[in-house]
C-alpha cells in the first residue's frame, strides 16, 4: 500500500530552489540517518537527485518535502532520499595495492585455516554494485581453486537495496572488467548480450558460490556475530561525493576493530571521503 502523500500528481512540475535551511534539514537527516555528511557546495547536486524524487511525488517545494520526509508516514521516502544522495563509486580492482596486500598477507593464513577447517569470513562493508566483492573472489580463486570447497565467505553489504541487487545479478559490461586479469576473467565470467545487444559479463558460479550480498545501514543494528567475520575489505565505505561525520568514524570503526582478526597482518582501511 503506499502512504498518502500531500502534494499534486507525478508530473513535470517546476520545483522551487533548495533554499540553505531546506538543505540544512536535508543534510541533518542524511547524517542521522546514515552518519553521512553532506557538504554545502553539494547542494546543487542535491537538488538535481532529490527534484526527481519530489517528482514523482507530486511536490513541487522543498518545504514540502522534508516535512514529509521528516514524518513518521515519509520513513519509505527517507529510505528513497538515502539511495539518491548515497553516490556509487566502484570499480574491479580498484586501487590494486589493496588487493596485492590480500593476495600477499591476509588471503594465504586465511585459507590455509579453512583448509584445516576452520571458517574463514572476509566482509566488503560498503560493496555498492559488487565490483569489489567480486574481486576478492577472483584473488581467493586465483590463491585456491579449491575455494568453493571450503567454508570461505564474502559477506557484501551497502544500505543502498538497489546497488545490492546489482551486485547479486553479477552482470558487468565487458569494459568494466578491463583491470582484471584476463586469464581470470576469461576462466570465471562468461559472455552474454544485454537487452540493447550490448558485450556484457555473467559471474560464474565459483565467484557466486563464495558471495553473500546483504543489505546493510553500517549505523545500525549488525544482524551477525562480528567475531566471524575477521577480516574487512579494504574499501572507503563512504564514496568521493559524500564523506561520513567523525560521530559515524567513532561509532563504526571501533566495532569493527573489535573483530578478532584471524592474521596480524590482515589491515581494515578507515572510512574516507576520498574517491
Amino acid at each position: 500500500m503506499t502512504a498518502f502523500v500531500p502534494g499534486g500528481p507525478p508530473g513535470r512540475q517546476r520545483i522551487e530552489t533548495m533554499t540553505s535551511e531546506e538543505f540544512g534539514r536535508i543534510a541533518a537527516l542524511l547524517r542521522a540517518e546514515a552518519g553521512i555528511v553532506l557538504a554545502p557546495q553539494k547542494a546543487s547536486m542535491a537538488h538535481a537527485r532529490l527534484a526527481k524524487r519530489m517528482r514523482a511525488l507530486g511536490l513541487a517545494s522543498y518545504r514540502e518535502y522534508c516535512d514529509f520526509i521528516e514524518s513518521r508516514a515519509g520513513a519509505a521516502e527517507r529510505r528513497e532520499m538515502l539511495n539518491a544522495l548515497t553516490t556509487n563509486v566502484t570499480r574491479f580492482y580498484r586501487e590494486p595495492h589493496h588487493f596485492e596486500e590480500l593476495r600477499d598477507a591476509a588471503l594465504p593464513p586465511l585459507i590455509e585455516a579453512a583448509r584445516k577447517g576452520q571458517p574463514a569470513r572476509i566482509w566488503s562493508a560498503g560493496c555498492s554494485t559488487g565490483e569489489e566483492p567480486y574481486t576478492i573472489a577472483m584473488t581467493i580463486l586465483s590463491l585456491a581453486q579449491d575455494a568453493n570447497e571450503l567454508d570461505i565467505r564474502i559477506l557484501a553489504t551497502d544500505i543502498n537495496p538497489l546497488v545490492v541487487e546489482t551486485g547479486r545479478r553479477g552482470v558487468y559490461p565487458a569494459e568494466a572488467l578491463e583491470p582484471a586479469p584476463k586469464p581470470l576473467v576469461g576462466k570465471y565470467f562468461q559472455r552474454m548480450a544485454g537487452d540493447g545487444g550490448e558485450d556484457m559479463l555473467s559471474a560464474r558460479d565459483p565467484l557466486r558460490q563464495l558471495i553473500v550480498f546483504r543489505e546493510l545501514n553500517l549505523m545500525g543494528p549488525w544482524p551477525f556475530s562480528r567475531s566471524t567475520w575477521p577480516v574487512r575489505a579494504p574499501l572507503g565505505m563512504v564514496t568521493s561525493s559524500v564523506r561520513p561525520s567523525l560521530k559515524a568514524i567513532r561509532r563504526v570503526v571501533p566495532r569493527m576493530a573489535s573483530s578478532r582478526s584471524i592474521s596480524s597482518r590482515a589491515r581494515t582501511s578507515t572510512p574516507r571521503g576520498g574517491g
